[in-house]
């Protein structure tokens, strides 16, 4: 957001060269926590989907970008992720995120696994 000189904040000038500096996500007024439990359970249901596929975080990290530190606390539980960060290391796991959350919910990755498309 670009702040006037008198300090009244405003849009951003349009400038075609102009580049956000922020990397975070906007904070949505209406946004929830996850559950932890559920939280918990994704993170396992990612460690099991990285360890079937001998991948280790670093080389998961290689693949997408995505950093260690946030891999690892994903998969302990300790803090959630995007819905697109999910998306991303799910896909590079080869599994569809929609059966990735639904094992978790489950506990079932390897029956979820062989389910068809819907």
């Amino acid at each position: 957001m670009y702040t006037a000189p008198d300090d009244r904040a405003c849009a951003a000038p349009a400038d075609v060269n102009h580049q956000l500096t922020t990397r975070e996500a906007p904070k949505s007024k209406h946004r929830e926590p996850i559950d932890p439990v559920v939280r918990l359970a994704v993170g396992k249901k990612l460690r099991e989907a990285r360890k079937a596929k001998k991948l280790s975080i670093r080389k998961l990290h290689d693949l997408t970008g995505v950093a260690c530190t946030s891999i690892s606390r994903a998969e302990r539980g300790r803090s959630g992720i995007l819905i697109e960060t999910a998306a991303l290391l799910a896909s590079n796991l080869d599994i569809p995120l929609w059966k990735l959350v639904r094992a978790a919910l489950t506990d079932d990755l390897d029956k979820t696994m062989h389910q068809p498309e819907i």
